[in-house]
């Protein structure tokens, strides 16, 4: 089992590599987060350290599943 210090820094580095590699192209990170892992105040202040990071660079946004599903259901 990760801690969650553990779980900041992998989202953080997945987030920062799908930032480079979706420079020309768009990229999707999935957060699934169970609530037994993720609904811990430890856990949550890392959760929001990493999503602060992520989404602090330019062009990154923050979208919902269904959100999503809209999305590509237009372009179809």
């Amino acid at each position: 089992m990760n801690t969650a210090e553990e779980v900041r820094q992998l989202k953080t580095c997945e987030g920062w590599r799908l930032y480079r590699e979706g420079a020309k192209d768009g990229r999707v990170m999935c957060l699934s987060l169970h609530p037994h892992n993720i609904g811990r105040p430890k856990a949550a202040k890392h959760l929001d350290d990493a999503l602060r990071y992520i989404l602090g660079h330019d062009g990154v946004w923050a979208i919902t599943a269904d959100d999503l599903s809209n999305i590509a259901n237009y372009y179809d």
